[in-house]
């Protein structure tokens, strides 16, 4: 028993430390706003259809913590990677300068989204686990020089969120967990070309960039339900994690810069899923999730100065998203699970507040994925997911909130879609739950 405990810590300590050096990879976003659902291979491959259930993986914990109590061995490792492929072509359609200057272009990055989790059965009861992720991320960019410079050029939102969890198995029917999120959010820069008629918005400077930091606290609550044989409901709670950003306002005007301490409160919105697992025959698994993420609660947020003036704002002016998804699972053979699904994303920006750094739009999701069950040990997961939207615009003129009268009126039509490739592992450790092991 001794020995088996200090082989898990042991690996447990490596597996924290390959999350936290992989999820520094640039982060890009494409769930929301600037969220990232790329949280699990395994779940992606049906369009995150039941995603807060079981299944064969233990993702599912970032959604559901109380996903760790399907653990069916000694320890369960298991990680993911995506990568996505974005393509967001801005055309303008009227701004102030359409004849001087060439259109923003792509605007889409390139971005990697790892994720990792770890379930641990302490006994037939109590589990431990943890997730690792980055739950926000965003890299947009811009030539130098472009018709909507004034309201736009480049930004980079970076986070790391760690949540360890702990899971009780009340009986076979009935899992409940509860894991505290500590999560480092970083706007690493949101930059923009500010003209001299732009001075009494943001200051008298050519080029204006933003940048803060924090580290915030929240908390996680999810229960998994088996009323049924063949029938598990999930249901997951992601609270709000209140950042207070601090950094550096920098106006750079020809030869020379200044820089001004700036402060702004953002709090992440809290995210409720809800997911079905229903298994038809031997071979056929039905899939379905709907989710709610309270983006309303991002309004305006003002940037002000340590004596308090405000210098900018970020008016979000979002709704709340949600999420809906259908999908299937199809058990090939013993090795072999394939799957697929479609899902369908409202989006928490509307036409009436959509801007050129965030230019997000309700889109359609379509993934097929598999699992490769190598022995008792090793599973290997991939999918591929195509989103797209559809008939997207920008209308910077009065009535939208990121308007200034200043920096003119911006108008473009905006064709956006994603093509993401992601692949994953888990890794068994034990025969079997330690507390079933030989003394």
């Amino acid at each position: 028993m001794t020995k088996n405990r200090k082989f898990l810590a042991a690996n447990a300590v490596l597996a924290i430390s390959v999350s936290v050096a992989a999820i520094t990879v640039v982060n890009n976003a494409f769930a929301g706003s600037f969220a990232l659902r790329e949280q699990s291979t395994y779940s992606q491959g049906a369009s995150f259809a039941g995603n807060a259930t079981c299944g064969d993986s233990i993702q599912g914990a970032f959604w559901n913590p109380s996903v760790i109590t399907c653990n069916d061995a000694m320890a369960i490792s298991e990680g993911s990677l995506s990568l996505l492929f974005l393509s967001t072509e801005v055309d303008t359609t009227a701004a102030a300068d359409i004849l001087t200057k060439p259109d923003p272009g792509d605007i889409g990055k390139f971005g990697a989204v790892p994720s990792s989790s770890f379930s641990f059965a302490y006994n037939e009861s109590v589990f431990l686990g943890y997730t690792v992720n980055g739950p926000y991320g965003l890299k947009l960019g811009t030539p130098a020089n472009h018709n909507g410079d004034a309201y736009f050029r480049d930004a980079e939102i970076f986070s790391l969120n760690a949540t360890p969890i702990v899971g009780y198995k009340i009986n076979d029917y009935i899992s409940v967990a509860a894991g505290i999120q500590i999560e480092y959010f970083d706007l690493t820069k949101f930059s923009r070309q500010a003209t001299s008629a732009a001075a009494s918005a943001i200051g008298n400077a050519t080029n204006v960039n933003l940048s803060g930091d924090d580290i915030g606290v929240g908390f996680t609550l999810g229960a998994t339900l088996k009323p049924a044989e063949g029938t598990e409901i999930g249901i997951g709670f992601r609270s709000s994690i209140a950042h207070s950003l601090e950094g550096t306002l920098v106006q750079s005007l020809g030869g020379g810069s200044t820089s001004t301490p700036i402060s702004a409160d953002l709090d992440t919105p809290e995210v409720v899923t809800v997911s079905l697992r229903q298994k038809i025959n031997d071979t056929f698994t039905l899939l379905g999730t709907v989710e709610w993420t309270n983006w309303s609660r991002l309004q305006i947020i003002p940037v002000t100065t340590t004596g308090g003036a405000v210098v900018t704002t970020f008016p979000f002016s979002y709704d709340d998203g949600w999420f809906f998804s259908l999908g299937g699972e199809y058990q090939y053979n013993d090795k072999l699970t394939l799957r697929g699904g479609i899902g369908w994303e409202v989006s928490p920006v509307g036409d009436d507040s959509r801007s050129l750094s965030l230019p997000d739009d309700d889109r359609l999701w379509l993934s097929v994925g598999t699992t490769y069950k190598k022995d008792d040990k090793w599973s290997f997961n991939a999918a591929y997911t195509f989103i797209t939207a559809f008939d997207t615009t920008i209308d910077l003129s009065p009535g939208n909130p990121w308007f200034t009268g200043a920096q003119g009126l911006y108008q473009a039509d905006v064709d956006a879609t994603v093509h993401i490739v992601s692949v994953g592992f888990q890794r068994k450790f034990g025969g079997g739950p330690v507390y079933a092991m030989p003394q």
